[in-house]
């Protein structure tokens, strides 16, 4: 499969939550801003992968079932936003993310039986252990308590923009340590993603004026 196949899929995740939101949860309309920031968004990044887009190679396998995967896998992760944001809100994100992690590590443990048995756990050594304990820390357990830190403040629809930074993450890490050129249609995919992001977050709204702004009012 494509790595576009996978990012696009990957980047409708905040036009299902947007679809998940008015379907499900229509007390928790959308403002016009997060509407057109997640469409602007999803356009950066179809400008990202734009030349994958267009020529697929031949020995390029798009094998169905692993698009029906990725599928899947944007459905659930655009159902968790609503989700959060409707039933985890006042929910302590500590103790949120600490159950959620014990149960995923318990998945995770009983497939892995399941599927290569005791073997898998073979050649574990400190390297790996650390590795592993840093990724568990810093790229799973810290962001998602960032993540439902956030549900607590912004919209599902907000939080679910996110999405839209991974590929610009990537292609900035790629600038900076693998010495990849910066393409017309990644510095436009990645500015109209940004764009969006500010846009949707109300950062360009502007301000209304009150009483309290005006001076001639003032005490």
């Amino acid at each position: 499969m494509q790595s576009s196949t996978a990012g696009i899929i990957e980047g409708s995740v905040p036009l299902v939550v947007a679809f998940f939101t008015a379907l499900f949860t229509p007390h928790r309309r959308l403002s016009k801003n997060e509407k057109i920031g997640i469409a602007i968004g999803f356009i950066g990044v179809l400008a990202i992968f734009a030349p994958d887009i267009f020529q697929t190679p031949n020995h390029t396998d798009e094998r169905f079932l692993g698009k029906v995967f990725l599928v899947v896998m944007a459905v659930s992760f655009a159902a968790s936003f609503v989700y959060s944001k409707e039933k985890l809100d006042n929910v302590p994100h500590v103790a949120a993310v600490t159950v959620q992690l014990i149960l995923a590590g318990l998945i995770l443990l009983v497939m892995t039986l399941a599927m290569e048995g005791v073997s898998a756990f073979e050649g574990f050594n400190m390297k790996i252990t650390a590795v592993t304990l840093s990724l568990g820390v810093f790229g799973t357990a810290f962001p998602w308590c960032v993540y439902f830190y956030l549900i607590k403040k912004g919209s599902a629809a907000q939080v679910s923009l996110a999405v839209y930074l991974l590929p610009v993450v990537a292609i900035i890490l790629g600038w900076i340590f693998l010495d990849e050129k910066l393409r017309w249609n990644l510095a436009l995919g990645v500015g109209l993603i940004l764009f969006s992001l500010l846009l949707a977050s109300g950062m360009l709204a502007r301000r209304k004026k009150t009483d309290h702004d005006n001076p001639l009012l003032r005490s």
